[in-house]
């Protein structure tokens, strides 16, 4: 299927399927079109994140959590030093 036909439509989850079934499986040789048409559909249905987001840090040393902390602020994940696993953060 071609990606300008999913482009000049509105795309519903039915649709989407539709396109779905049409992408050609991947072979030998068809690799770029297989992945753009994937890469269409991912981001129709907003599950490209990974492909648009930075991966997070990983922290250098045990003792050193300041880019571990950085990247908690940055996403707005609340954290305390005494967090427990599992446990939700209460503000307040």
């Amino acid at each position: 299927m071609a990606d300008d036909q999913a482009l000049g439509q509105v795309m519903t989850p039915s649709s989407i399927v539709t396109y779905m079934n049409g992408v050609e499986k991947l072979g030998g040789t068809n690799f770029t079109k297989w992945k753009g048409e994937l890469m269409l559909i991912l981001a129709i249905m907003d599950r490209d994140h990974s492909f648009r987001e930075d991966k997070p840090v990983v922290p250098v040393s045990e003792g050193d959590n300041d880019a571990t902390l950085a990247w908690l602020a940055k996403k707005g994940i609340p954290w305390r030093p005494d967090h427990k696993r599992g446990e939700k953060s209460q503000s307040g």
